[in-house]
């Protein structure tokens, strides 16, 4: 804790953890501040909007060509942004080798889940994203998984060849359809991230620092209990689900029991629940509250960690968060959605 009267000084590390913190820093310095959130929110084109941040040099590479960018589609811009997010992970992650390689395995395993539900989720549909495997493909050089014939697979068994190398295989083949029957996405999604945290917590729990397995600990859990409320909340708006359909979708090791999530579901309007201190912050944050409670948690970890590989989560999950204010700040400029509904769907500092 930090005295209310006294500024809190930013702590000091050593050798290369001593860089990515500091790199960490320097590149949250370098933020849209709510007056540029303002700035881009009054732009009247996808292309003004761009020519904007291209005044700002945390920008000015990844979207140089506005007059391109005005007539593109959403999953376009997001392949550019992307690139800029992939540029500093790969900055910060490099300096992480050590016990801080639990960043680079989350970050890993996540990006190869959501490969394999995309890929999964294309086979059942028909449709296939070419921009979706192109943003990804500075990725085949850190991943076992074939993007490439991931991205050209017709059928479940080609998605499971493409995944051969990997251990997410053992999970995929539970859900193996029959038939001429469509795999369960929802909860083999659901497996996955089990599977993915399973391993991150049991790499946690080597840590020889007890302070920075609170930490991360505190950052992962807040991170799943808010995707699975809001799960949870999609399920009763959008879908007509049982209860044993639901629990099966959520993510284990949260900080909210099941019976607490059990509670959610069996309420179907959030204003119920405010009487469980635990679920209000959620709930009070809004439909988004995963961005906003866990944006809460990595600027005060950016801020005053001691552990290197905590401040270069916090810094990569608040620069996410920032790129996806900009991709829904741009589409709701192409609709000719009003200002104040796009200032209402942004999370900021």
């Amino acid at each position: 804790m930090h005295p209310s009267n006294k500024k809190a000084k930013a702590p000091r590390f050593s050798g290369g953890e001593n860089a990515a913190a500091a790199k960490a820093r320097c590149m949250y310095a370098d933020r849209l501040t709510k007056d540029d959130y303002k700035e881009l929110i009054m732009c009247n084109s996808a292309g003004e909007a761009a020519s904007y941040l291209n005044t700002k040099r945390r920008y000015a590479d990844a979207l140089k060509d506005e007059r391109a960018i005005s007539g593109m589609h959403r999953e376009q811009i997001e392949y550019m942004l992307e690139k800029r997010k992939y540029g500093d992970y790969m900055k910060l992650s490099s300096y992480l080798l050590g016990s801080g390689g639990y960043i680079r395995h989350f970050f890993t395993a996540r990006r190869e889940v959501s490969l394999i539900v995309h890929a999964v989720s294309s086979v059942c549909s028909g449709n296939n994203d070419e921009y979706y495997y192109l943003m990804l493909s500075d990725f085949d050089k850190e991943s076992p998984i074939d993007i490439s014939s991931l991205s050209e697979a017709k059928t479940y068994d080609d998605i499971l060849n493409a995944c051969k190398n990997t251990g997410y295989v053992r999970v995929m083949k539970k859900y193996l359809p029959k038939d001429s029957s469509l795999p369960d996405i929802v909860h083999l999604e659901a497996d996955l991230w089990n599977l993915l945290f399973d391993e991150i917590f049991m790499r946690v729990d080597l840590l020889p620092s007890k302070s920075e397995q609170k930490e991360v600990s505190d950052v992962f859990k807040s991170y799943i209990d808010a995707k699975n409320i809001s799960a949870i909340s999609r399920f009763l708006n959008y879908a007509e689900c049982d209860e044993e359909y639901v629990m099966k979708s959520l993510i284990k090791h949260g900080s909210i029991s099941e019976k607490s999530l059990h509670n959610i579901f069996l309420k179907s309007k959030a204003e119920s629940l405010q009487g469980d201190k635990t679920l209000d912050k959620y709930i009070s944050n809004g439909y988004d509250s995963e961005t906003r409670i866990c944006e809460k948690k990595c600027r005060k970890y950016l801020r005053y960690s001691s552990h290197p590989a905590i401040t270069v989560l916090s810094y990569l999950y608040l620069l996410e968060t920032e790129l996806a204010n900009i991709i829904k700040i741009v589409e709701g400029i192409r609709y000719s959605l009003a200002k104040e509904k796009i200032a209402a769907m942004i999370s900021e500092e």
